[in-house]
Order: C-alpha cells, then structure tokens, then sequence
C-alpha cells in the first residue's frame, strides 16, 4: 500500500465544496492536494448540505449517503453508515475521522482486519454551549476513543496536542489547519462588491464565523457599544441550531445602527469583506485552531484575538491579545489598534508572514501523506518522524 496507490476515505465533515464550517474548509483543502500527491479521496457528503448531486470536486471523489438530519443524530448517523460504505464498497485503506463526535465510531473501525484509522482531532466540542450534558458526554467519550483506538491521532494545534499528553498520555501528530494567501484584485472590485452588501466603504471592524455562543460574538457586540469610535462593526455568518443565541445578540446589537449582520458570504463577496476590513476580531472562548483567523492573517490584516491558548500560539504579540470574555479589555486592545495604524500594520505583516511560513496547505498535505505512509510501513513513531520535516 504505496501513497500512489492509497485510498482514503474523509469521513466525519458535511461534505465539500465547503460552504461554512471550519472541519469542511480542512476537509476540502487537504482532499484537493491529497489528489495531486497521487492519492485517490472519498469525501462522503450529506444531501441537505451539499445538494447538488455532484460526483467529483477537483479529482475528489463526492459520495452522498443519508443522515438522520437532527442537531444530535445528524453526525454520527453519517459518520456510521459512511464508515461501512467505505469498508464494504469503496474498500478503502485508510478511514480518515474528523472531530470527537464522528469518532466514536473510531473502535468499530478498528475491528476490521486491514483498515487503518487516522483521527483529526480539530476542537474540544464538548466546551460549547449548544451542547447539553448528555452530548457533551458523548463528546468526551468521542474524544477518549480517538485518543485510544486511532491507529495514529492528528491534533491541529499545540494546545490540543498538549491536552491529549497530559490526559491520555497519547502521541499525536500535530499538524495545523491553514490558509492560503490570496492573489491581489483591484480595489474597484472590492468597493463594488462592498456596495452590493449594502457595506458603504472599506475600513471596518469585522467577524467571520459562526453565531454560536462559545465564539464570544456577544462580547464584540458590548465592547463595540462602549468603543465610541466612528467605525461600523460587521459580523459575517449564521447560526448552527443555535436560533434563540442569534436572537439574543441581535437585540444586543439592535440600538446601534453600524452594527451590520450580513449572513453567510462566499467566494468574492467574502474575499471583499476581508479586502476591505481595517481589523478583524476573533474573540473564542474556546477554538481548536480557527481558520477564520489564520484566513484574516492571510490578508495581511491585524487581528485581536481572545487570549486563549490557541490563539496565543499563533498571534505572537500580546499587544493584540484580550482578556476571554472580557469587553472592556477587549475595548482597551480595540482603541490601541485603531489609534496606532503603524503597529497594526507592522503586525499585519507579520500576520501574512506566519501564515505562508507554518500554515502552508501544500506542506500540511505533505504531512497528513507521511502519516498515512508510515501506516502503511510502521518503522517510526510518525510525531518523531514528522519533527523533522
């Protein structure tokens, strides 16, 4: 079972092109390179995400199966009837899980002689909100069986790698979620398509991501109200079973009239608002690694962000870093950015720099491949072997 010949199977994401969803822009940018090394890739879709009935995505090759389409049912019924597909009809080498959740079928997998087991591990669930206390348990027992039965664990940062030592004492291959640095376009076509959004002109605060609670978009939302500053805030996305939580901060958001909630953007319109952003806000409570803020680095735009350990170990500067949870901190780091363009834009900078170094996609592929390879011939422990490329 060489790289050239190996069949994997991404189970776990809603499926690709991706529209939203952290796990679903991983998926889709590693399958695409995947393909390119030589692999053959099966995304397995579900129909109410990806609808068109579309059979390959850039030599991906795009199964749609069904789901019981509920908050609680709708991934781990995919997760289980796309694992036997993949053993039973596509006989696929390697099962590759994404997420604690989908990995409770990690030890069911393991029972079929032949097939190896790759687990990326992309955030602690368990920690929002959205969840109640019985799937925050069945989260964690996700997380205990990735940690115990995946032939080898992926973890996207440092701090989860850290978590799975301390807890599990389990060697994980730390291998990141990335971004990719965009090509420049006229600012004409920005405005333009600023204009259509209803968004006057460049030059605002802006959030990308879900509104669910653990994302801290309520904290912006009070330390907006007390920045007094001429500035609109725009937040980009939507809820995910998370109706009354989008309520509630629209009522927050409801007396000031430049807060503007745009929905859910793609393609070009999302390209220009990160164009036109003069600093971008990722306040989590809790992330795994977020792609919305290795995406708002690419941009060469400064980013404050919420201390949190996985934050901190991408944005290296403090100056940029805010108490969790805290809007007047959050305010006082606001105010330091918008009064002081030089180090904002210095940061901004170093911002691309980190990303196009350590965030690189093509190299990201480069080593879920090792991990895959070193499946095949087990000769090294993979964590040793990828320290050192």
């Amino acid at each position: 079972m060489t790289a050239k010949r190996m069949t994997v199977a991404m189970i776990g994401s809603k499926g690709i092109p991706s529209k939203s969803g952290g796990v679903e822009r991983h998926v889709e940018e590693l399958s695409k390179r995947l393909v390119s090394d030589g692999l053959e890739v099966i995304v397995y879709t579900r129909g109410w995400y990806v609808r068109r009935k579309q059979k390959t995505f850039y030599g991906v090759r795009l199964i749609q199966l069904p789901s019981i389409h509920t908050k609680h049912w709708d991934a781990i019924t995919h997760s289980l009837i796309a694992a036997v597909h993949a053993i039973v009809i596509v006989r696929a080498d390697i099962i590759h899980i994404h997420g604690i959740g989908p990995a409770l079928i990690t030890p069911l997998v393991r029972l079929i002689p032949g097939v190896r087991v790759v687990v990326t591990y992309h955030s602690p669930d368990y920690y929002h909100q959205k969840w109640g206390r019985l799937a925050r348990l069945l989260l964690r027992a996700g997380e205990w069986m990735a940690c115990r039965y995946a032939h080898e664990l992926i973890v996207v940062s440092e701090e989860l790698n850290r978590h799975v030592w301390s807890v599990y004492r389990r060697q994980a291959a730390v291998i990141p979620n990335g971004a990719v640095v965009p090509e420049s376009r006229p600012v004409a076509t920005t405005r333009e398509l600023l204009r259509r959004m209803k968004i006057g002109n460049a030059g605002y605060i802006l959030y990308v991501g879900r509104l669910i609670p653990h994302k801290g978009v309520h904290t912006l939302i009070t330390a907006y109200g007390s920045l007094k500053k001429n500035i609109p805030l725009v937040i980009v996305g939507d809820g995910h079973h998370t109706d009354h939580y989008v309520q509630t901060i629209k009522i927050l958001a409801r007396a000031n009239k430049d807060i503007l909630f745009v929905g859910e953007r793609y393609g070009r319109e999302l390209d220009a608002l990160w164009r036109g952003a003069a600093v971008v806000v990722q306040p989590s409570e809790s992330e795994g690694l977020s792609l919305s803020l290795l995406e708002a680095m690419s941009y060469r735009k400064p980013v404050v962000v919420s201390d949190i350990a996985e934050n901190r170990d991408v944005v290296p500067n403090p100056d940029f870093w805010f108490h969790t949870n805290d809007a007047n901190d959050l305010v006082r780091v606001l105010r330091f950015v918008l009064a002081r363009d030089d180090a904002a834009q210095r940061q901004a900078r170093v911002n691309q720099s980190i990303v196009r170094d350590r965030y690189n996609w093509d190299r990201i592929a480069q080593r879920t491949v090792l991990v895959y390879q070193q499946l095949a011939r087990p000769a090294a422990p993979v964590a040793a072997e990828l320290a050192r490329t």
